[in-house]
């Protein structure tokens, strides 16, 4: 199964955490890789797959 990386990103941009979560698909890592952002309450996470970005996630802020 593939290993995907999910960087979570401080306020200034920089890589604040690193997780490893091994799916099937860029899909079930997109699913993964929200539940470590919220687990992280990071403002924004990175998809990786090897040399590939996969996606950008930023946490949905709650209407006023």
């Amino acid at each position: 199964m593939p290993a995907y990386r999910c960087f979570t990103l401080a306020p200034d941009g920089h890589i604040a955490a690193a997780d490893v979560v091994d799916c099937t698909d860029d899909d079930a890592a997109t699913r993964a890789a929200r539940r470590v952002l919220e687990r992280h309450r990071a403002a924004a996470l990175e998809i990786w797959r090897l040399d590939r970005r996969v996606g950008v996630l930023r946490q949905e802020r709650a209407a006023p």
